[in-house]
This record gives structure tokens, C-alpha cells and sequence, in this order.
């Protein structure tokens, strides 16, 4: 994972199911590629998977471990999985929870979508649950955003 920002009040990052269940499937990749060595694939068809098991290591280290969004004193870090963002506070216009994240809404860009923070399944919203992860993530952000105390 990476290291907290400095100077951050509050840090969120990927629930821990979405971790294990990563570190599941990659293990399983490799389990395939030995197995397949075992069976008797030769050793370029197992380096292949090798290869392979890179690829996939790298995608999910950077989809499930790397994401994070955190406040300052100053602006809203958001960290999703290729690059970091600085979004002064007045740059941001609101936080929503979405399918597959949060939301963020900038006045002079497009929606910035955190994947992998807080994201909550189709049926939370089909049943208007407002208690996910993602909407006490959002309400924390807006209340900061807004100045008043931060909601427990």
C-alpha cells in the first residue's frame, strides 16, 4: 500500500474484502501457471503464465491496494489508480457515492471517479441505503467542503 500523505486528518482506502479477495485471485493465477508446469506445459508455455501473472499482480496491486482519497487543511488528495490529484477545496463542487466509487465533481473538469474507495452494489441504492461506507465518506468530504463538523 501506499504511505499516507503527510499533514492528512483523514485517510479512506478500498474496504479489506476487495484486498483479500485480490490477493485470492492472484494467487489462483499462480496456482494455475504451476500447476500447468506441473501437468506438463512446457517452459515457455509456463513462463507465459508467468508473464501473465505480472500483468494481473500489477492491475490489481494498483486497482485494490493503491487508491485512496484524504483531507488536509489545504485540499481533498485523491489518489486513484494511475495518478494523484490535488483538489483544493474550492475546486470541488460535491462528493457523491457512485456504483464503483466515489464522485467527485469539479467546477472546471470532468467527475473525478475514485474506483475501488467505498464503492457500494446496485441493490444498496435500489433499497435507498444510506448507510454504505461511501455515503459517510461523502458526508464527511461535503461537511468539510462546507465548513461545519465532521459527522461521526
Amino acid at each position: 500500500m501506499t504511505a499516507d500523505p503527510p499533514g492528512a486528518s483523514q485517510v479512506w482506502r478500498g474496504g479489506k474484502g476487495g484486498r483479500v479477495a485480490a490477493v485470492v485471485a492472484g494467487g489462483g493465477w499462480l496456482a494455475f501457471a504451476f500447476g500447468a508446469l506441473v501437468a506438463g506445459a512446457s517452459i515457455g508455455g509456463f513462463l507465459a503464465y508467468l508473464g501473465a501473472f505480472a500483468v494481473i499482480a500489477v492491475v490489481l496491486w494498483r486497482c485494490y491496494f493503491v487508491p485512496f482519497v484524504a483531507i488536509t487543511d489545504e485540499a481533498l488528495i485523491v489518489q486513484t489508480r494511475l495518478q494523484r490529484h490535488v483538489l483544493p477545496f474550492d475546486e470541488v463542487t460535491s462528493v457523491e457515492p457512485g456504483r464503483v466509487g466515489l464522485v467527485i465533481r469539479r467546477r472546471s473538469q470532468l467527475p473525478l471517479v475514485v474506483f475501488g474507495v467505498a464503492s457500494q452494489p446496485p441493490w444498496a441504492a435500489w433499497l435507498k441505503r444510506t448507510d454504505r461506507p461511501a455515503h459517510r465518506i461523502a458526508r464527511t468530504i461535503e461537511g468539510h467542503l462546507s465548513g461545519a463538523p465532521a459527522p461521526e
